[in-house]
């Protein structure tokens, strides 16, 4: 597994609305995340993409590193 794919999460449903994943509880820790190797936190960004079951691209938002806070947030 590459980096690339290394924080994976595929969709077990999708309503049109919100996803339903199959991996685990969105409430593990599995998805609590540290990076603690960032050399240059104020270039750096965090990468979230959708695509569809086919690999078709649908989105997708970068969010730099310096503006992520603690605690419940959703991407727009």
């Amino acid at each position: 597994m590459n980096k690339r794919h290394e924080f994976l999460v595929r969709s077990k449903r999708w309503n049109g609305f919100q996803a339903i994943y199959d991996d685990t509880s969105i409430d593990s820790n599995k998805y609590s995340i540290k990076f603690p190797n960032v050399s240059l936190p104020d270039m750096a960004a965090l990468r979230f993409a959708v695509s569809s079951e086919d690999g078709t691209f649908i989105g997708q938002s970068f969010i730099p590193i310096a503006h992520i806070r603690s605690g419940y947030r959703y991407v727009v």
